[in-house]
């Protein structure tokens, strides 16, 4: 093998390594709720600072340890769980880069219904989660059961919060 058959072999095998590693860092955040704002290119514009997550008036924003790994270490994710993201904007007002634009902030995540877990399925009366979301995604149908519109939902999480089953029939995801 001459000299440049052996650079152009090894400059193959390097990109192909660098595309695999960096489509499998970008699968693996995939599975992550970033703040509101939150673009493509978040992990390298975010400087790790917390300010997004000191001024959060939920405390929803949370920080990945080191032991995420070092692409996400420190980096902010949301965590509705905790409370629901009332997309008061503090988050990208602080963010000292454009890691947080404030322009994605219509949507936080995709919400899954799962009407085994409501109430209307099982013929009892409820609009607790309908009287709380902010976006009037949520409705009952004409047999009285809930219906979501995904269309209108931001996946704020209130009607998670808002559902008196001890099981929420809500689940959020990127």
């Amino acid at each position: 093998m001459n000299r440049r058959d052996f650079i152009k072999v090894n400059m193959k095998s390097s990109f192909r390594f660098l595309a695999e590693f960096v489509n499998s860092a970008y699968e693996e955040d995939s599975t992550i709720i970033r703040p509101p704002g939150a673009e493509w290119s978040f992990l390298s514009a975010c400087t790790r600072c917390g300010k997004c997550k000191d001024v959060c008036p939920q405390s929803i924003i949370k920080l990945f340890n080191e032991k995420g790994g070092t692409a996400y270490a420190f980096t902010p994710y949301i965590d509705l769980t905790v409370n629901p993201c009332t997309m008061c904007g503090k988050c990208t007002e602080v963010c000292p880069t454009d890691a947080l634009t404030g322009e994605n902030g219509q949507e936080l995540a995709k919400v899954t219904f799962h009407s085994h877990h409501c109430l209307t399925y099982e013929g009892v009366l409820c609009d607790s989660c309908i009287r709380k979301c902010p976006e009037k995604a949520l409705s009952l149908d004409k047999t009285g059961r809930l219906e979501l519109n995904q269309e209108l939902c931001n996946g704020c999480a209130v009607c998670h919060h808002a559902c008196i089953q001890s099981v929420s029939p809500f689940s959020f995801h990127p």
